[in-house]
């Protein structure tokens, strides 16, 4: 999977779930970046995000439909 299309799932995800206006998204995902994707910063308001990207091979291949769980609330307290 190439790294634009987490960099793009993010930025949709952003535009779907934030009502910010798009000058304070931030990108952070990568190396170190203690599980948060993006955020958002306005006046000392801040949103955090974390996504999960599932592969479409992944998908197709599975026989057990996604989960989605407490896991990243997890990661992102931890």
């Amino acid at each position: 999977m190439h790294i634009d299309a987490f960099r793009a799932f993010n930025r949709l995800s952003f535009d779907l779930c934030s009502e910010a206006a798009p000058d304070t998204y931030v990108l952070t995902d990568g190396a170190n970046d203690q599980g948060i994707d993006f955020y958002t910063s306005s006046d000392r308001s801040y949103e955090v995000f974390q996504c999960k990207f599932a592969s479409l091979d992944n998908i197709l291949e599975s026989d057990n439909p996604l989960s989605f769980n407490q896991e990243g609330v997890t990661e992102l307290s931890a």
